[in-house]
């Protein structure tokens, strides 16, 4: 009983978090939104990569917390996407700003670090959404949300096969 208070207090969080994040996010690109919203006649495959997570992600954080196991799939699908994306445009920002820049790597992360953008946002990005879902993936989770493990690998993997062949195709 205890721990399922602490399962149900720790997924509260976990959605209080996420619900946070994606207003900042929506609040951050507005316009962008507004515009795609306005001009639907340039829409193409980017728009779809764009709208999705802004629609699957609400949906997936409520039946997170309301205990479904779709709000499982949905938030940890997303989740590894963004991992996966995130982690690869780090390497890129990397890789051009120490071959831009001539810097020093380290100098560039204090730099990073200094202006707000760039390669440290990815690694704090990366890093909180990867404890989120390590801990979403926990035996105790899993059992919760009736996730097996083969189950659990394919929502894992789908999502990073995807950001791989989006990132080689365009």
């Amino acid at each position: 009983m205890i721990e399922q208070k602490s399962i149900h207090r720790n997924i509260s969080i976990i959605s209080i978090i996420l619900i946070v994040s994606y207003f900042f996010y929506l609040f951050n690109k507005r316009f962008l939104t507004l515009q795609l919203l306005n001009d639907y006649k340039i829409w193409n495959h980017t728009t779809l990569e764009y709208f999705m997570p802004i629609i699957l992600l609400p949906i997936g954080i409520f039946c997170l917390y309301r205990y479904k196991k779709i709000g499982w799939i949905i938030t940890n699908g997303l989740l590894m996407y963004f991992v996966s994306t995130a982690t690869y445009q780090m390497i890129l920002e990397f890789k051009w700003g120490v071959l831009k820049s001539g810097t020093e790597k380290h100098d560039m992360i204090f730099n990073s670090f200094q202006s707000g953008s760039g390669i440290l946002l990815y690694i704090i990005q990366v890093t909180v959404l990867s404890a989120i879902l390590i801990y979403l993936n926990t035996n105790k989770i899993k059992i919760t949300y009736h996730i097996n493990t083969q189950f659990q690998i394919t929502t894992l993997l789908l999502p990073i096969v995807v950001a791989i062949l989006y990132a080689l195709i365009y």
